[in-house]
């Protein structure tokens, strides 16, 4: 999946102690975001939330969004 190839790429020197996954209306393909960035980071603490009405409109129904720290910007 190309967002934990990303993050992958993003994550080293940091520590990612919570990462947030938001999603609009998708709560399967949050749930297999979250377990690729666990099996590959070996990261388990997660905050998962639908998005709300204000981003849904822009972003549409099927968006998901990963949140963490990391490098470059």
């Amino acid at each position: 999946m190309a967002l934990v190839d990303r993050m992958e790429k993003q994550v080293a020197g940091f520590d990612n102690p919570i990462v947030m996954i938001n999603h609009g209306d998708v709560p399967e393909d949050a749930e297999l975001l979250r377990s690729q960035v666990e099996s590959r980071l070996g990261i388990h603490n997660f905050i998962v939330n639908p998005v709300g009405p204000v981003i849904g409109s822009h972003g549409g129904p099927g968006i998901l969004t990963l949140h963490f720290l990391g490098s470059p910007r």
